[in-house]
């Protein structure tokens, strides 16, 4: 009886020491087979990344052809339907005549009628303010020279929102002249000039080399 207990005791210890081998192996074929499939994860993504950036780079210059085309498009629809900026659009598009236009600062909504200047300095300059006569008075509110007020056939102030349009997706220069009672005329011209939006007070910048004959 003792002889077969001893010898169940040796088997069933064969057994479990069977069996944690077994653990040990399954653990460490499991681990390796978890590092098989994270490299493998790891170059997929790689991959991935790799097939992305190939994808935005192209994705980049379809945007920049069609940025391009539609600047293209735009200028055409503007030339066609007469959608012009200001004076300096008009004057590239023939239009060498100084008189009254209309112009579209910001959009087909936007549409204003103005004075242009086509002859001083080359041509091409919106006027912003004309004072012909005393007939006009710029003793006014806030709104009026906000919106604008008189008519560009005499005189008028263009409006500060319209001048804020014109001036802050462009590079503009600022042409100031006078006439005195005696005739002669004096004059300032300003290299850069823009007005900010009502936000920040119609703030007025003014940079670059002056020159004319205002103040000497």
């Amino acid at each position: 009886m003792a002889g077969v207990w001893a010898g169940s005791f040796v088997y069933f210890l064969f057994v479990c020491a069977a069996s944690s081998q077994q653990l040990y192996s399954d653990e460490r074929n499991y681990c390796v087979r978890k590092d098989l499939t994270i490299k493998t994860l790891n170059e997929k993504i790689e991959f991935l990344k790799q097939e992305n950036a190939k994808q935005i780079d192209s994705l980049k210059q379809e945007i920049a052809r069609i940025k391009k085309n539609e600047t293209s498009i735009l200028q055409i629809i503007k030339s066609e339907l007469n959608l012009y900026e200001d004076c300096k659009d008009l004057y590239l598009n023939g239009n060498t005549e100084s008189g009254v236009y209309d112009i579209y600062p910001s959009g087909i909504e936007s549409k204003v009628s103005i004075f242009c200047d086509m002859v001083t300095e080359g041509g091409g300059w919106t006027a912003i303010q004309k004072r012909v006569s005393g007939v006009v008075s710029f003793d006014k509110t806030w709104t009026d020279y906000k919106t604008g007020f008189g008519n560009p056939n005499g005189s008028y102030w263009i409006g500060n929102d319209v001048i804020h349009q014109l001036t802050k997706r462009r590079n503009s220069s600022l042409y100031v002249s006078i006439t005195l009672i005696s005739g002669k005329k004096l004059f300032e011209l300003y290299n850069t000039f823009s007005v900010a939006d009502e936000t920040n007070n119609y703030r007025l910048f003014l940079g670059g080399p002056a020159t004319g004959t205002l103040g000497r």
